[in-house]
């Protein structure tokens, strides 16, 4: 295996791809080191649909969560109002990532930054369809929903896809960017740090924040 110029590893030249019926996605829940580190030494692809194809997966799930969880269906208002107004979540991300990439992978592009670290958002895209699932096929939606949290069978799926999605993008950092242990944990913690810091601190200095953590006298 040979290093590349822009930080990545190539592999030997006489191996032949294998055939995937898996998305990286849907690979990345079960098989993270093999997909990251495949990633990793892949040729790059064009740079513009590599930094928009995940960003724009995520849109696409959040957009029809939305859609089917409001209205019970797939409606044009719902969906291209959240595509839009909710595009701040995968900028935030890339701003996220361009942090660092700048600290601790300056060779590899940006778009290939945002590629390998946005694959370990399946635990999220997982989650939205299985509500979206519920909303469209339960025959009591609200009963259905009652059900769930009253079990903890949601508020458990939630924390479990926080604690997944963060060793996944643990896992990004130390098998795709190829960094240590402690410096994929620093990169893993700088990405949260921007990424949550940017939408909390949006929320403040618009006041809806306060509005939602204020309790009635």
């Amino acid at each position: 295996m040979t290093a590349r110029g822009d930080g990545r590893t190539e592999g030997n030249a006489t191996s032949s791809p294998r055939a995937r019926t898996w998305s990286d996605e849907a690979e990345a829940l079960v098989r993270p080191r093999a997909v990251w580190r495949r990633l990793g030494e892949q040729p790059p692809a064009p740079s513009g649909w590599t930094m928009a194809r995940r960003p724009l997966l995520l849109l696409l799930v959040l957009a029809g969560f939305v859609s089917f969880t409001s209205a019970g269906r797939l409606t044009a208002v719902h969906f291209v109002g959240t595509f839009v107004f909710w595009s701040f979540v995968p900028l935030t991300q890339i701003l996220a990532i361009a942090a660092v990439r700048a600290l601790w992978a300056p060779r590899w592009r940006l778009s290939q930054a945002v590629d390998v670290l946005m694959v370990g958002q399946g635990p999220w895209l997982v989650l939205l369809l299985a509500v979206s699932a519920v909303c469209l096929f339960a025959p009591d939606v609200y009963a259905a929903f009652v059900w769930l949290v009253t079990t903890r069978v949601l508020p458990v799926a939630l924390v479990a896809v926080v604690m997944w999605s963060l060793w996944l993008t643990w896992a990004a950092c130390r098998h795709g960017f190829q960094l240590s242990a402690g410096r994929a944990t620093a990169a893993a913690g700088l990405y949260y740090a921007v990424y949550g810091g940017v939408i909390v601190g949006y929320y403040l200095a618009t006041g809806q924040l306060q509005a939602v953590l204020t309790v009635p006298r």
